[in-house]
């Protein structure tokens, strides 16, 4: 005995089919669903030979699937529908909202459609993240400990804040250099409390080349001879730092150090974390970048109009971030495992919101401010 899918001669249409329904889900469908199904196929093949005025009076399943899941109670947003067609919220999608095979159908092939529409134009994310990596040192053996953030600003140069790799003994004015080797990679990750590169990510040996622990600039040469694939270029002039009440926003390129560093528990993986947001007061020596000063981010780059023009030195956050919330809830403690995920997932909205104001302030120096930093890069 044939089954209904033996009876199909149109392998197009089969091939179409199988986008989104298995064939035992076809061969139990209703021959009214299997007609419906049909229908939408046929219209989908008119659309690529017809005139686009035409295009938008043509009805389809997926036009009265949208309606249904955007009208229904509660209402269902298309961009929750699950990535996987396998998903068993497919199910319950189409009997709470009375969806049809066909309608289903339309929802599935409209999922794969932006899928496939993403791999072949894919967030090209922001631009100098290759540029942007994690300063850690080896203070015994193997075992790495994560300082800061650093950005390569030519070939072989990176540059980060200078109290990040330099202190001052009180008793002499003295300033000296931390005594560690010093090392830049990508992306860290920790595996059973031991920190790494991530597997592919290169290793960096850098020495401190030149620093200034009062202006708080240091710069970072690569040891091995190599070249760092990209760098930002910086800015060398008042003319390239913008105005007040600059309508053009400063990306602030940072690495979490600080919730990598403390939240061993549920943060395995470090990496630089972009933030855009408004020009703040342009100060003598400074500049503040508004919505994101985040701690444990010192050393990262502001970058403007493409020129980094500042180091990230200091974060003044009246407001929790969802970072600082995290480290707040871990120094609280006394939390179950559970009862700390879910403190995490029902506030992070909030605190971002909450940041979101004009409270969380961080401070850069101006790089063409400082001509010993300039004269260091240009060299």
């Amino acid at each position: 005995m044939t089954t209904p899918w033996d009876r199909l001669t149109d392998d197009t249409y089969k091939s179409w089919l199988l986008e989104a329904m298995t064939v035992e889900e076809y061969n139990a469908s209703t021959p009214r669903d299997r007609q419906l199904l049909l229908s939408d196929f046929e219209q989908q093949q008119q659309r690529q030979k017809m005139p686009l005025l035409l295009l938008s009076s043509m009805a389809s399943s997926f036009d009265s699937a949208s309606r249904k899941l955007l009208k229904g109670t509660p209402p269902f947003p298309l961009a929750d529908l699950p990535a996987s067609l396998n998903d068993s919220l497919w199910a319950d999608l189409r009997n709470e909202y009375g969806l049809s095979l066909a309608e289903l159908s339309s929802l599935k092939n409209h999922v794969s459609e932006q899928q496939q529409q993403q791999q072949e134009s894919p967030d090209p994310g922001y631009p100098f993240i290759g540029s942007i990596y994690i300063l850690y040192s080896k203070p015994s053996g193997n075992e790495i400990s994560v300082i800061a953030t650093a950005f390569a600003v030519t070939n072989t140069l990176a540059c980060t804040a200078g109290h990040t790799v330099s202190e001052k003994n009180n008793q002499n004015s003295q300033t000296l250099v931390i005594d560690e080797d010093l090392f830049l990679a990508s992306i860290l990750v920790r595996n059973d409390g031991t920190i790494a590169p991530e597997e592919g990510k290169e290793e960096i040996p850098v020495s401190v080349h030149k620093f200034h622990y009062e202006n708080d600039w240091a710069v970072l040469k690569r040891k091995d001879q190599g070249f760092f694939p990209q760098f930002i270029p910086v800015a060398k002039s008042a003319d390239e730092v913008p105005r007040e009440g600059a309508r053009n926003e400063l990306t602030f390129y940072h690495c979490p150090v600080t919730l990598f560093n403390v939240d061993e528990e549920f943060t395995d993986r470090l990496h630089v974390t972009p933030k855009s947001g408004s020009v703040g007061l342009i100060k003598k020596n400074s500049i503040d970048f508004q919505n994101g000063g985040f701690d444990g981010s010192c050393g990262g780059p502001y970058v403007y109009m493409g020129k980094a023009i500042a180091i990230h030195t200091l974060s003044q956050n009246s407001a929790l971030t969802s970072e600082t919330l995290r480290i707040h809830q871990i120094q609280q403690g006394e939390r179950s495992v559970s009862n700390k995920r879910m403190k995490v997932a029902d506030l992070t909205i909030v605190a971002d919101s909450v940041a979101a104001s004009h409270t969380s302030v961080g401070t850069g120096i101006l790089i063409h401010k400082r001509a010993g930093l300039l004269q260091c890069i240009n060299e």
